[in-house]
């Protein structure tokens, strides 16, 4: 569930991290993922790699889906 990801997604932030972007890139991507375009597993799986593995590759991603969401939010007349 997303809710066991958003747990580990939020580590303690070390010294000259950007809090105000971590967090709104959480919330576009949560967002992204309530639409249904992509499978939760696949943006789970985005986050996770991020933490563990590749950070800047899955950073990109998640920059990608985050903006995206942007996007959405601004012009989807849904």
């Amino acid at each position: 569930s997303f809710g066991r990801v958003e747990a580990w997604y939020l580590p303690p932030e070390p010294a000259g991290t950007h809090a105000a972007l971590r967090d709104i890139a959480l919330d576009s991507v949560k967002s992204f993922m309530n639409r249904g375009y992509m499978k939760r597993s696949y943006i789970e799986r985005l986050l996770q790699q991020h933490q563990t593995t590749h950070a800047t590759y899955f950073g990109v991603m998640i920059w990608i889906v985050m903006m995206l969401e942007q996007w959405l939010a601004t012009h989807d007349s849904r």
